[in-house]
């Protein structure tokens, strides 16, 4: 109770700090690479990457380094993998839903979520995008028919170190509030998945917001398990 009216009492400091972020943290684009392909060797997989600009793979160069990049490193020595990945920044869940129209139904084997800092950002009702969530969860069910659909948990907003105080405070209180929620909905096919790696040292990019090569690479390796 004391921490919302802490946050109502400090919402208009959130508000000049969040234009300040938006024109000092430097907008570093997508990695290049393919979004689409197959790789490996061994039984058949089918695989889709979906969501935001950490799905995407913003802070690297290249896809390689990227989640996509990690999870087909993992998984081509025993699989056949028909990749594709479908990401963009500053997607939220909503956006997400409309893209889905922008891909073919099919049969899929694995979908890797990452969404929900934006979601977060925007200020809107952590009941209301769990409700996004489960629409679009159940629409990537009817389409897909994934055998596997991994939700990735939020980051820990609270140590991004591009975000001052008391913003980052406010953020990361956020997260855990959605995150709690998204893990407390997983059932059936749904997994959700912490990566969550304590010490970020290393683990953010120069922009002091978007994941590493080396949190990348700690994504594909849990996603895989």
């Amino acid at each position: 109770m004391l921490a919302k009216f802490i946050s109502y009492a400090l919402l208009p400091v959130f508000y000049i700090q969040g234009i300040t972020v938006k024109r000092t943290v430097p907008v570093l684009p997508e990695p290049i690479g393919s979004r689409r392909g197959q790789n490996g060797v061994g039984s058949p997989l089918k695989l889709l990457v979906l969501g935001d600009s950490a799905a995407a793979g913003v802070g690297v160069t290249h896809q390689r380094k990227a989640l996509l990049g990690n999870l087909i490193d993992n998984l081509k020595l025993h699989h056949q993998i028909d990749w594709q990945l479908h990401a963009q920044s500053g997607a939220t869940t909503a956006d997400t839903i409309f893209e889905l129209d922008n891909i073919g139904k099919q049969k899929l084997d694995v979908i890797v979520t990452s969404l929900g800092v934006n979601d977060v950002t925007s200020g809107m009702r952590a009941t209301t995008w769990l409700s996004k969530q489960l629409q679009l969860r159940q629409k990537l069910i009817a389409k897909f028919d994934p055998k596997l659909l991994i939700l990735t948990s939020l980051p820990p907003m609270g140590d991004i170190p591009a975000l001052p105080q008391p913003l980052r405070w406010f953020v990361g209180e956020r997260a855990k509030e959605f995150d709690q929620l998204l893990k407390n909905s997983c059932q059936g096919v749904t997994q959700h998945l912490s990566v969550d790696v304590g010490n970020i040292d290393g683990m953010i990019a120069d922009d002091g917001f978007h994941p590493s090569a080396n949190l990348y690479k700690v994504w594909g390796s849990k996603s895989r398990r």
